[in-house]
């Protein structure tokens, strides 16, 4: 299955950078410019968050396109992991995991931003990753993990497999487990 998810990445990254290339070319050699559109109202960015998006990129976040097999919720948390090394994850975070987005999942993002009036405040991370998991990931999966999480048992795994496993699952079901502040744990 690895193979065939490098193969489809493979063939959309060289289709995508012909048609950018072409199209780009074609169109700046009919004198024709064009910028992306950027909804009404926004600012552009700083000189320092391009700076920082430079460094962002530097880590090598991920990108999302929506592809059946891709992995909504991995390529979150990597996003996260990486805008929280860096300290930016509340500042710039949307903007940064947004700007990793393609093909569909990034016109479901334009679309959100041009409905938006242009005074709402922007997205906190926790809005966003919300929003976004409840777009690319099936309810269905979702109520999956969290059937499989309530009736995990031990059974005849070793301490650190159920350790593994019941991290795992936790990540796709946070409403069923508590934090310290909240009340116990349940498992």
């Amino acid at each position: 299955m690895g193979m065939v998810k490098a193969y489809a990445d493979g063939i959309k990254k060289n289709f995508d950078k012909f048609i950018s290339g072409n199209l780009s070319g074609y169109l700046g050699a009919h004198g024709v410019s064009f910028a992306p559109a950027q909804p009404e109202g926004r600012e552009a960015v700083s000189e320092e968050e391009q700076h920082r998006l430079e460094r962002y990129k530097k880590y090598n976040p991920p990108t999302f396109s929506g592809l059946a097999l891709s992995d909504a919720q991995g390529f979150l948390e990597e996003c996260h992991y990486i805008l929280c090394t860096m300290g930016i994850a509340e500042s710039s975070g949307v903007s940064f995991t947004a700007f990793r987005l393609r093909g569909a999942t990034y016109q479901w993002w334009h679309a959100y931003e041009l409905d938006s009036p242009a005074e709402t405040t922007s997205l906190i991370w926790t809005q966003f990753s919300d929003m976004f998991l409840r777009e690319y990931v099936p309810h269905s999966l979702r109520d999956t993990w969290s059937a499989e999480f309530e009736q995990l048992r031990q059974g005849t795994m070793t301490i650190l497999e159920y350790v593994v496993r019941f991290s795992d699952l936790a990540r796709h079901a946070p409403a069923l487990v508590y934090s310290s502040r909240e009340g116990p744990l349940v498992y």
